[in-house]
C-alpha cells in the first residue's frame, strides 16, 4: 500500500512539473502573439480610423510573420492580409472571403503549410463571431494589392 502512494506522489510530481515547464516554454509565445495582435490593431487604426468612421479590428490571427485581420468600418468591411517586416506589420492585400482560402495565402508568399494553419487559426477566430460581422467581411469585393513598403513615410488617413 506504501509502495503505491510513492509512485502515486511521483507522478503527481512529474506531471506537476511538465505543466509548470510548459507554462515557461510557452508563456513568451503567447505573450508575443498577442502582442503582435495589439501591434496590428494599432496600425490599422492609425491608418484608416476616423472620428466619424471608427474602425474596428476583430479577429486577428497570426502565424509567424503572416496575419489575417478581420475589419470593419461603418456600413463596409473586410479583411487584411499583413506581413511583418522589419519589426512592422504592414497590409499586403484586401479582400473579403478569399482571404480565407489558403490557395490564396499561398498565391501570396505563404508556404502550404502556413496558409493551412493561418486559414485554420481564422475559421476558429471567426467561428463565434456573429452572422452580420462576417457579411461585412464578405462585402470587400476582389482582391486589392496594397503592399508599399512605407517604412520611412508617417501612415497616411484612407478610406475603404
Amino acid at each position: 500500500m506504501m509502495r503505491a502512494f510513492k509512485w502515486f506522489y511521483v507522478l503527481l510530481l512529474t506531471a506537476s512539473m511538465l505543466i509548470v515547464g510548459s507554462c515557461v516554454i510557452f508563456a513568451p509565445r503567447v505573450q508575443a502573439q498577442g502582442a503582435d495582435e495589439q501591434e496590428i490593431v494599432k496600425a490599422m487604426k492609425a491608418t484608416f480610423d476616423r472620428p466619424d468612421a471608427p474602425l474596428i479590428v476583430d479577429p486577428v490571427v497570426v502565424q509567424g510573420d503572416a496575419a489575417i485581420a478581420g475589419w470593419s468600418q461603418q456600413q463596409t468591411g473586410g479583411r487584411a492580409f499583413l506581413r511583418k517586416r522589419k519589426d512592422r506589420w504592414l497590409i499586403v492585400l484586401c479582400s473579403g472571403d478569399q482571404l480565407k482560402a489558403a490557395d490564396t495565402l499561398v498565391t501570396a508568399g505563404l508556404s502550404k503549410v502556413q496558409a493551412k494553419e493561418l486559414e485554420v487559426r481564422l475559421a476558429v477566430a471567426e467561428k463565434s463571431l456573429p452572422a452580420e460581422r462576417l457579411a461585412l467581411f464578405a462585402k470587400f469585393d476582389g482582391l486589392v494589392n496594397v503592399e508599399e513598403d512605407r517604412s520611412d513615410e508617417a501612415p497616411k488617413g484612407h478610406n475603404h
